[in-house]
């Protein structure tokens, strides 16, 4: 008779186990020699080895899950810590019986253990995450078009573009520009130095990497405040070298300026036909500025970071609302009756007072009544509080909405280009 499954932190000797069974949940082989060491640094690095998991039935390892140590952006220049979960994988033998759930819990659990305010993760399968309490808080996409017809209005650039042909050989800049950028972009994460290896390194992988140009914008005063990464790639197999697409993977600016610099640059390479543009925000500024905005097509819209709060006190606090505003909401939390501490059912009320929000138990009657995945969906102000209420996925009177709405609105809808 098979022992109860278990949970505990990977050890040096569960770790190639842990390892292989993760890599085959996802279809792959585990990493090997050089490229496996490598992918240890540099995940050692950026993980908290206290959240690397194995799920154990009579001592085999069935399943597997990380986190990595993030610093998120939930208010310009407000953060707090987030616990990154990643590479949840179960072996194919253990479907339905539990090992998933056991490692998003234990997951879970420690995170609100060790000071983290929420979990995030970017979901291989949205379907499975719900019931724990993550919803849907970044959105990203990818825009298409031909480039001789995505003309940019005339406007003033007192900067100029340099370019590498190599982003690893001006990582230090891309990391000073991405650090301010993520400090004042709701939904963002931090980078630290390691993760810049994966980002600007020779291999490609899912998470970037690979040979990669980079175009890096400075301001009037020769400080950098805007890069692109992209790379070119043939559009078919008979085409000519003057008939290639531009993609575009990352294009990151600290005002207006440097972006519609960068975009104008991007689709004006010379040889250049057509763009793709990856991992962009859903309604960028730059639409704004075309001559012809519909020559900008938006390809595909996805989810992107999965937001579960755990500490609701801490997180809301890092808000920094510009309207004072007070609402009672009502939430349940699928977490009750499997783990009770973490439970943030019931009555909550939520006052913001000079940009500054609170959050305290109370038995006032609700004004909302929703869910944990739904109020992590609207909490950075990516999905408007009414059109939640208008697909019935909260419940509310008007007044009640309307003051929520003030204290989780942001001008920009909430984006990040973390891929973990």
């Amino acid at each position: 008779m098979e022992s109860p499954l278990r949970v505990v932190t990977v050890t040096e000797e569960l770790l190639d186990d842990q390892e292989r069974v993760v890599s085959g949940s996802f279809g792959a082989a585990p990493a090997t020699g050089e490229r496996r060491e490598r992918g240890r640094r540099i995940h050692g690095a950026i993980a908290d080895p206290e959240l690397k998991l194995a799920a154990l039935v009579d001592d085999r390892v069935v399943g597997g899950a990380s986190a990595l140590d993030m610093t998120f952006t939930v208010a310009p220049g407000s953060t707090v810590r987030a616990a990154g979960l990643a590479g949840v994988g179960v072996d194919a033998t253990m479907t339905g019986r539990g090992a998933m759930r056991a490692l998003v819990e234990a997951h879970l659990e420690r995170s609100a253990d060790r000071g983290y305010a929420a979990s995030l993760l970017t979901a291989s399968e949205t379907s499975l995450y719900g019931r724990f309490g993550y919803g849907p808080a970044t959105w990203s996409a990818i825009h298409e078009g031909v480039t001789d017809r995505l003309t940019v209005k005339p406007f003033d650039d007192p900067g100029r573009i340099d370019l590498y042909q190599r982003a690893a050989d001006v990582v230090d800049e891309l990391e000073l520009v991405h650090d301010r950028w993520s400090a004042q972009t709701v939904g963002a994460t931090a980078r630290s130095s390691p993760y810049w290896e994966i980002i600007t390194g020779a291999e490609e992988t899912w998470m970037g990497g690979g040979p990669q140009f980079a175009a890096l914008h400075l301001d009037i005063d020769g400080t950098p405040d805007g890069y692109a990464l992209y790379k070119w790639e043939p559009v078919g197999d008979d085409d000519g070298p003057a008939d290639q697409r531009m993609v575009v993977n990352e294009l990151v600016a600290l005002d207006l300026t440097a972006e519609l610099a960068l975009f104008r640059f991007v689709t004006t390479v010379p040889m250049i036909r057509s763009l793709r543009w990856r991992l962009a925000p859903v309604d960028p500024r730059v639409r704004w500025w075309l001559e012809e905005q519909r020559q900008l097509r938006l390809v595909e819209r996805t989810d992107r970071l999965w937001l579960r709060i755990l500490d609701l006190p801490a997180f809301v606090g890092a808000l920094r609302p510009e309207e004072d505003a007070t609402v009672v909401i009502e939430l349940a939390d699928p977490l009750a009756g499997h783990v009770e501490r973490l439970d943030l059912s019931g009555r909550w009320r939520l006052r913001s007072s000079g940009g500054v929000v609170s959050a305290e138990r109370t038995d006032t009657e609700p004004g909302i009544r929703t869910d944990v995945a739904t109020f992590g969906a609207l909490v950075l102000g990516g999905t408007p509080v009414g059109r939640l209420r208008a697909a019935r996925r909260l419940r509310g009177d008007a007044r009640s909405v309307s003051e929520l709405e003030r204290i989780v609105h942001t001008d920009r809808a909430p984006f990040s280009l973390t891929r973990f």
